[in-house]
C-alpha cells in the first residue's frame, strides 16, 4: 500500500496550452468522496479507466497523510452509493516539459 502526504497547491497559468500538447496521452478520471461526520473526507474512490484506487486520508487541508491500495471491484461498488454529491469527473492530460 502506497503512502505519503498529499499536498494541495493550485498554479494559475497564463493561458490554455496549446492544443498541440493536448492530442497526446489524457486519461478520464472519475472519483467520489465518503466524508466523515465533521465533513472531513476519509476515503475517496477513483476509478481510472480499468483501475480502482482507494485512498484513505489522514486530517488536515493543505497538508494531510495518504494511503492508496488498488480497489477491488466489489469494496468500490459497496462504497460508491455513499458518495453521491461528492463526485467529479477529469481529463488528466500528461504534457511534457520544457
Amino acid at each position: 500500500m502506497a503512502k505519503g502526504y498529499e499536498i494541495e497547491c493550485q498554479f494559475v497559468l497564463p493561458g490554455p496550452p496549446p492544443p498541440r500538447l493536448l492530442r497526446g496521452s489524457r486519461r478520464r478520471i472519475v472519483q467520489g468522496y465518503v466524508f466523515h461526520a465533521d465533513d472531513d473526507p476519509v476515503m475517496r474512490l477513483r476509478r481510472e479507466g480499468s483501475s480502482l484506487i482507494l485512498t484513505f486520508k489522514g486530517r488536515g487541508l493543505a497538508k494531510r497523510r495518504e494511503k492508496n491500495k488498488p480497489g477491488e471491484r466489489w469494496i468500490f461498488d459497496m462504497f460508491w452509493s455513499k458518495t453521491e454529491g461528492c463526485r467529479i469527473e477529469k481529463m488528466r492530460y500528461r504534457i511534457p516539459y520544457g
